[in-house]
């Protein structure tokens, strides 16, 4: 489609996004912006508006962006699973468990 638009003196911004109903009410979703980045930095105003954006390259990309996002979370959850499993077999507060894990995942991105 980048190709075509082109050909015919347009732009073409792809622009997956990632979050939840939630998220979008409240204007935070993760927006991957794909296409020729002066482009997606002249759209960014009304991009942020949505959530902030994320300049993933150029055509193509942005999809296998996405994927790979969905499978880095799949992952956190995987791991999270496993933490809960050992807390409780090791007798470990699951609820404090829970608080402890949500207040350290704030600051960092694992």
């Amino acid at each position: 489609m980048s190709y075509a638009t082109r050909t015919r003196g347009a732009w073409s911004v792809d622009t997956p996004v990632s979050g939840y109903s939630v998220s979008a009410r409240d204007c935070k979703l993760a927006i991957f912006a794909v296409g020729e980045k002066l482009v997606v930095e002249w759209l960014n105003p009304l991009f942020s508006i949505l959530g902030k954006v994320t300049y993933v390259g150029l055509a193509r990309c942005g999809q296998s962006y996405k994927i790979a996002n969905q499978i880095t979370i799949g992952a956190k959850l995987v791991g999270l699973s496993e933490g809960l499993v050992f807390a409780k077999r090791a007798g470990l507060d699951l609820k404090e468990f829970v608080r402890g894990w949500c207040l350290q995942s704030v600051r960092g991105w694992i």
